[in-house]
């Protein structure tokens, strides 16, 4: 097994007992809650983005590390092989259920795709970085405009 010498940032709430107790580790920096611009600065100072959420629906930060040109590595829950469609190579395997559960996910899937993102860092910056114009926040925001309109537009005619 490759060593590697990295820092593991850590940004926003830890709710669980379980993942508090490994917080103090040396190559784990806590930073707790930030704004908006704060994140955005560690973004564009972050190499890989790993994401671990369960069954996101629209995972934000996702998308923000895209849009910053960082590649993500993750598990396939949820949107993730939505979000990341163009690089589904970086996204661990869980289960072929619909909802899935964290005793699903594998640590050992993950860090081969993260050693798979790091053996081939250059290639997959690169993808990121071409799909960093993806997800263009007022192209979004007027779709989900033209969807409510649809929706209010037929819920007047049933009216």
């Amino acid at each position: 097994v490759k060593k590697y010498n990295f820092e593991f940032r850590v940004i926003g709430p830890i709710l669980s007992r379980e993942i508090k107790k490994y917080i103090n580790r040396s190559y784990i920096k806590y930073l707790g809650g930030m704004n908006k611009k704060e994140i955005s600065r560690q973004l564009h100072q972050t190499d890989i983005l790993i994401h671990c959420q369960l069954n996101p629906a629209c995972p934000n930060s996702v998308i923000e590390a895209i849009s910053c040109g960082v590649p993500v590595v993750g598990f396939d829950t949820g949107a993730m092989k939505e979000v990341l469609y163009f690089c589904p190579e970086l996204l661990a395997y869980v289960s072929d259920d619909i909802f899935q559960r964290y005793k699903d996910f594998d640590y050992e899937r993950l860090a081969e795709k993260i050693e798979l993102c790091l053996g081939n860092y250059e290639l997959y910056k690169k993808i990121f970085y071409d799909n960093s114009n993806l997800y263009d926040n007022n192209k979004t925001c007027g779709e989900y405009l033209e969807v409510f309109d649809m929706v209010r537009t037929k819920n007047d005619r049933m009216a």
